[in-house]
């Protein structure tokens, strides 16, 4: 439009015989230049308002990139061993503290002890009964033990099967614990 109305312009001043209407001509060409220039600066600014007011609102509430969500799953971890005494002489408790640190429940796992003496003996290893465990929530296991297997003994604690059913299999580390004790643990 704008090429147009300069073609008409120009048409129109050449073909004038007159100063006076050719004055005429430019200085209404000159006015419409200058008021197209106006027109279309303002047009611009409005545009880059809209366009920084639409950045802003984006800038003030951004979205958070959704993170995947792992479905619920148990994740137990064995916490520790310690020796529990027993009044029966020469024998004493094996007491493993487990946790559940996942966000469902866990159930059919057991916990299994092993015993290793100080002369290098391994005992069979033996088990709890089945068990399960909420989300957030600590127990113990308890297994006797004769004063040989304790005094300056190993004693190595897992869950069975690792990973507990349901649990990832890169969250197994803490599915087993290792405990050696001193020389007069048991009595």
């Amino acid at each position: 439009m704008e090429t147009s109305n300069f073609d008409r312009f120009a048409t129109m001043f050449v073909q004038t015989t007159s100063r006076r209407r050719a004055l005429h001509l430019l200085g209404v060409a000159a006015v419409g230049a200058g008021s197209l220039s106006v027109i279309g600066t303002q047009s611009g600014l409005a545009k880059k308002r809209r366009r920084n007011k639409h950045k802003n609102q984006q800038q003030d509430t951004p979205e958070q990139p959704q993170q995947p969500q792992d479905p619920p799953a148990p994740n137990i971890t064995i916490q520790s061993i310690t020796v529990s005494p027993l009044a029966e002489a020469g024998h004493d408790n094996v007491v493993i503290e487990y946790r559940n640190i996942g966000t469902a429940a866990a159930s059919g796992f057991r916990i299994g002890m092993v015993a290793v003496r100080q002369d290098g003996t391994v005992r069979n290893e033996v088990f709890s009964l089945p068990l399960t465990l909420a989300p957030g929530a600590t127990a113990t296991e308890a297994f006797r033990l004769g004063c040989a297997w304790l005094n300056n003994g190993t004693i190595t604690a897992r869950t069975d099967p690792s990973p507990v059913p349901g649990e990832s299999a890169t969250l197994t580390a803490d599915n087993t614990l290792s405990q050696t004790f001193g020389a007069a643990v048991c009595s």
